[in-house]
């Protein structure tokens, strides 16, 4: 079991998909999503207090396209362990195509 130190995250990445089935390369998605599978402890400011992640597993997540990422294997599945401050937002189950 991998457990991620400070302000990182693993997201499992998921493909998207048109309505009608048909998968999405990556270089014609706008942007990338997934599911959170782990969470650090949080960032820690200037006096010392950690201000935990504001992501709980299980949720989906819409990811920023700027970098700061590695691929990762994690339960074996493709995922990144990235900084939690690429996150966007959370999607909400039926905004989600697949």
């Amino acid at each position: 079991m991998f457990t991620p130190l400070k302000n990182l995250i693993v997201v499992e990445i998921k493909q998207e998909e048109t309505r009608n089935g048909f998968l999405i390369p990556d270089q014609y998605r706008t942007s990338p999503f997934g599911i959170v599978k782990a969470v650090g402890t949080g960032k820690k400011t200037k006096k010392g207090v950690t201000v935990p992640i504001p992501l709980n597993v299980g949720d989906r997540i819409l990811i920023s396209d700027s970098g700061g990422r590695r691929e990762i294997e994690y339960e074996g599945k493709k995922c990144w362990l990235m900084d939690a401050d690429n996150i966007l937002g959370i999607l909400e189950e039926e905004e989600l195509i697949n």
